[in-house]
């Protein structure tokens, strides 16, 4: 994404953006960035955030890009997510769902830490991750399946550079 013209948002270490609370919110063409040790951006229930770039540079174990929490039908779509920092992302993830219904199309996630156990995008029931591009260094899962009980839809992604490019947790059932 060519972010020449994106307004930007640029938040200090202690400073996030948290709209969890928030539905029906929309974020488009925006340029997210921050150090922060926790996931930079959390979207809301019934949200969206397309054509936006989201770099978190935090060297925080716990750092992460986009969180979708527990909230329901939330999409991330054609963004571009950076986790840069040394260690940044190691637990936390790019795009990392823990809700229902969550969709995840034709991002591009690229996570810095070579030793990273958190997941580039992580979904639970129901979730989507559909023509991704996912990218690490030396990282442990590329997209995982976090629910025991689920219907995932895993298709057409590009995952290169993780010991598991797609990796399911212990008991799946769905």
């Amino acid at each position: 994404i060519i972010t020449t013209n994106l307004p930007a948002y640029v938040f200090q270490s202690t400073n996030r953006l948290i709209s969890s609370s928030g539905t029906f919110i929309n974020y488009e063409a925006i340029n997210f960035s921050g150090a922060v040790s926790n996931p930079l951006l959390t979207i809301g229930v019934d949200s969206t955030i397309v054509r936006s770039v989201v770099t978190n540079s935090s060297i925080n174990t716990l750092a992460g890009g986009i969180a979708m929490a527990g909230n329901a039908r939330v999409t991330v779509q054609n963004c571009d997510i950076f986790m840069t920092g040394a260690s940044g992302g190691a637990t936390g993830g790019g795009i990392v769902g823990s809700g229902p219904s969550q969709r995840v199309v034709a991002n591009r996630v690229q996570m810095s830490q070579s030793t990273s156990t958190g997941p580039a995008v992580s979904l639970q029931s129901s979730g989507q991750a559909i023509r991704n591009v996912v990218i690490g260094n030396g990282g442990l899962v590329g997209i995982y399946g976090a629910a025991t009980t689920a219907a995932l839809t895993i298709d057409s992604n590009t995952v290169l550079g993780f010991v598991d490019g797609v990796g399911f947790i212990t008991g799946l059932t769905g």
